[in-house]
């Protein structure tokens, strides 16, 4: 499981490097590609111990916890904005065309929250409650491992990236539900990265 961890966390950090390619569509596909094998890989390294972290039925708990995150998220984003702005080495180019928006929106945008919440909170949660780790230095753990995906992206990103990440993992340990985490994840998201794309521009 822990190679399968790090082996995620790799792909991750590699990955970043198709913001280099000129052509949207191809760091798309390479995107989808790369989130769609670390998906696998956790999936692999959790087997039938993924089944119990999506919980049915949805209780309000999960419904408090989804919504709470969203909320948080969103102020994390614009209050560390202020403070740190934008910068960093790549920055995410912007999405031509309906269609590729509709696809991002629809396949892009749940590829990155199933990928990135399994292997940051999921994987390494399974990792680290088997070496009897408590819940803070889980947390603190689970931050600074999401926050490296985002190492390209400049200080703010990783910044927010820490904070939500250790929000997160909180979700999780609380509800032992991977849901809010993953439908705060996605809501998020939509909000600051599809909704600027649809609104724009016409393409």
């Amino acid at each position: 499981m822990v190679v399968s961890l790090l082996l995620g966390g790799a792909i991750f950090w590699l990955n970043d490097f198709s913001f280099l390619l000129s052509d949207v569509r191809v760091w798309l596909l390479i995107d989808y590609a790369t989130r769609a094998l670390v998906i696998s890989l956790c999936m692999y390294a959790l087997g039938p111990g993924i089944v119990p972290l999506f919980r049915v039925p949805f209780r309000l708990q999960e419904a408090v916890w989804s919504f709470s995150l969203i909320l948080f998220g969103l102020a994390i984003e614009w209050s560390v904005r202020l403070w740190l702005g934008y910068g960093g080495l790549f920055s995410y180019p912007t999405i031509a065309g309906h269609t590729w928006k509709f696809i991002d929106t629809m396949i892009g945008i749940p590829l990155v929250a199933f990928s990135e919440e399994l292997l940051a909170r999921a994987v390494l949660l399974a990792i680290l409650r088997a070496r009897n780790w408590g819940n803070a230095a889980t947390i603190l753990c689970s931050a600074l491992w999401f926050a490296s995906f985002h190492w390209s992206l400049g200080s703010g990103s990783m910044v927010i990236a820490a904070i939500m990440g250790a929000a997160f993992m909180a979700s999780l340990l609380a509800t032992r539900s991977l849901v809010p985490a993953l439908i705060a994840h996605y809501g998020v998201d939509m909000i600051l990265f599809a909704l600027p794309q649809w609104l724009g521009e016409g393409g």
